[in-house]
């Protein structure tokens, strides 16, 4: 399905955390950048004849800039913002295909007006859950149409149809989606590493330079950022490990899921297949992150 076939409140919710991840990586970046030039600048007063001064003076300006970078993305919460709607957006894309499916209450009404009218409020009382996204989502996309011609037309279209794209358009593009998260958090697990090999291997420069004496200054200044960068690649190597076997573990179970769904021969088998998938699918992704008692949880999905 394109974009514009999936509800209006999935859009929304999309291009939300889409502007919220984009306001917290580029504030983050550029305070990042600001402490990476003061320490450049900082290493070169090492060499400066001139009026220190005004050096110290344009260090202290980036360090504080950065600090109020920093300050801004942790009164704003920018980042738990684009996850709410991550989770509100994965929300929203399990009950359209348990829509187009037919799983539940989706599948006990025949009028197109009822049916509506039963997403529309599935979709509310979905959207309830986030009430504190509502300033942030934007108004005039709410009023386009909460169930589109493609849903409706999916919906109608023949058994064997709808088997074989809720196969490719759901499980298949998931699974291609977490493969491609494994192979990049694989190639960033081996740059931390070699990062980290070479960082070690440069802190043990500089402590023989120091030993001989030699660049005492620039030694240190080497032996101090190593040791800083070695600690980092540590908690970036653990952290896209663990990111690592997650999507393996995931891409795992969703060709199990593609592999069973090719024993479903019957349309009321394949209500009560997506039901169950669309369970699995959305736990780790937006169920478990819905607000509000297990019970409450659970009557959203079921």
């Amino acid at each position: 399905m394109d974009f514009n076939d999936f509800p209006n409140y999935f859009q929304v919710a999309t291009n939300a955390a889409l502007k919220y991840q984009g306001y917290y990586k580029t504030i983050k970046r550029s305070a990042v950048i600001l402490l990476i030039l003061a320490v450049v600048i900082t290493m070169y007063t090492f060499q400066y004849t001139g009026d220190l001064n005004v050096v110290y003076g344009i260090i202290g300006i980036m360090l504080t800039l950065s600090l109020i970078l920093a300050l801004v993305l942790q009164s704003k919460n920018y980042d738990q913002i684009a996850q709410n709607n991550l989770s509100l957006k994965a929300s929203f894309k399990t009950v359209t295909w348990q829509f187009i499916m037919g799983v539940g209450e989706f599948g006990m009404h025949a009028n197109t007006s009822e049916l509506k009218t039963v997403f529309e409020n599935r979709i509310k009382h979905i959207s309830k859950g986030f009430d504190e996204l509502g300033p942030q989502l934007e108004p005039a996309m709410l009023k386009q149409q909460t169930v589109t011609p493609k849903m409706l037309e999916l919906r109608e279209a023949s058994f064997e149809f709808k088997k074989n794209y809720y196969a490719q358009n759901r499980i298949r593009s998931l699974y291609e989606h977490y493969f491609k998260k494994t192979v990049e958090h694989h190639q960033k697990y081996k740059l931390w590493f070699l990062n980290l090999i070479m960082a070690q291997v440069f802190a043990l420069i500089s402590i023989s330079f120091l030993f001989l004496n030699i660049s005492e200054n620039w030694s240190i200044i080497a032996l101090t950022t190593m040791i800083v960068s070695s600690i980092v690649s540590w908690l970036e190597l653990q952290s896209n490990l663990e990111k690592k076997q997650h999507y393996i573990l995931t891409s795992k179970e969703l060709e199990i899921i593609q592999q069973a769904l090719e024993d479903v021969v019957l349309e009321s088998e394949l209500a009560d297949f997506v039901k169950d998938t669309e369970k699995i699918i959305s736990n780790p992704n937006a169920f478990w992150l819905i607000p509000g008692p297990v019970r409450d949880r659970q009557e959203i999905f079921i």
